[in-house]
């Protein structure tokens, strides 16, 4: 465990979400908080709200895709655009 922990630091710059085997880890810097009883679901909104609180920015090619999730999770979205719309009503719908 220890091993695929170490070797996930490497990989990731940003905050992330981890799982190995059947546990979840939420990745800061290079410190590592496994969430008990976790889903992907709770692991996903664990990451969204450490961006919010740490006050980051979202990786640029995965900004929409973290905006796609604070519509899934009822925040308000981060970014203003048409496209943002678009696909809240997409999922809306």
């Amino acid at each position: 465990m220890r091993e695929a922990l170490s070797n996930a630091i490497s990989d990731m710059i940003q905050p992330g979400l981890l799982i190995i085997g059947n546990d979840y880890y939420v990745k800061i810097d290079q410190l590592f908080m496994k969430i008990a009883n976790a889903s992907l679901e709770l692991g996903l909104a664990y990451v969204v709200a450490y961006y919010h609180v740490l006050n980051l920015r979202y990786p640029l090619p995965l900004k929409f895709v973290f905006v796609s999730f604070e519509t899934l999770f009822g925040m308000p979205p981060s970014i203003k655009s048409t496209f943002v719309e678009n696909l809240q009503s997409h999922l809306a719908a």
